[in-house]
């Protein structure tokens, strides 16, 4: 079963960087801009999925570097939706900063996915 929660955490990581993919390229492709909300949901979702396993089945490994990075990544994927979500919500002028937050959220949580695959066991 544990590697059930391993495998959510390469399909998460797989969804991210689809996501960020989608992102470059969207404004040569436009049509696929209506995509990147559902593939960074289930990201998102997978990555939750992933966190939760491994906490229930590595439960000794709280103090290691790699587990708060995932901690870090995990807070970081459900700020960038709130951003996203956000956007929706506020008046026109605010959307840019939304935007900006989105954007910049997207560059840490990348940093701290590599950092947690390269600093696991």
């Amino acid at each position: 079963m544990a590697e059930l929660f391993q495998g959510l955490g390469s399909i998460a990581f797989i969804l991210v960087i689809i996501a960020v993919g989608m992102f470059s390229v969207k404004k040569r492709y436009p049509q696929i801009r209506k995509y990147h909300p559902y593939i960074g949901g289930a990201g998102i979702i997978c990555a939750t999925l992933h966190g939760s396993g491994m906490i229930y089945y590595y439960i000794n490994i709280k103090d290691q570097i790699f587990f708060i990075l995932g901690i870090m990544s995990l807070i970081t994927l459900w700020l960038i939706g709130g951003a996203a979500v956000g956007m929706k919500k506020v008046p026109p002028k605010m959307k840019g900063k939304f935007f900006k937050t989105h954007k910049y959220l997207g560059m840490s949580v990348f940093i701290f996915i590599i950092l947690h695959i390269i600093l696991a066991p």
